[in-house]
């Protein structure tokens, strides 16, 4: 589940769709995880004619998440990172490895927390969740053997 902040905000909640998907959801796709100002810098350097500013990259994130087409996530660094969401992801969203060396991101499509989420819910509890994240925090094979 995504927590409300990433789908809800007032500073933008325009339905229609800004002009800048196109371009952020291209560079979503060949920066995996990236951080607002890694998916300026690819645009200028690769779409420089079609390229977005930061306040419009921050707007177009904000719709596509809403949209379920993109997640934000907070890894260790604290910076809010962004992913694409494929259309087999459900509930909208995925978890991720992360190592605390290199802060290589390694994607969890399973959520192994669907189960935890149906006892939460019981009738034992009367707890209704809102929300859940997931990130793991260790040493990717690369550093294990450096």
């Amino acid at each position: 589940m995504l927590p409300p902040s990433a789908t809800t905000s007032p500073s933008y909640s325009s339905k229609k769709p800004p002009r800048s998907t196109q371009v952020v959801l291209e560079a979503l796709g060949a920066v995996p995880h990236a951080s607002v100002q890694e998916l300026h810098d690819w645009l200028r350097a690769n779409r420089p004619k079609r390229s977005a500013g930061l306040t419009t990259i921050y707007r177009t994130l904000h719709y596509l998440v809403q949209q379920h087409q993109v997640q934000r996530v907070y890894l260790q660094d604290g910076q809010a990172r962004y992913d694409l969401l494929t259309k087999t992801e459900h509930p909208h969203h995925h978890h991720h490895l992360v190592c605390t060396r290199c802060q290589h991101v390694e994607v969890l499509h399973d959520c192994p927390l669907e189960t935890l989420e149906s006892l939460i819910e019981s009738a034992q509890t009367k707890f209704k969740l809102h929300y859940h994240n997931l990130e793991l925090f260790g040493l990717c094979e690369s550093c294990q053997a450096g």
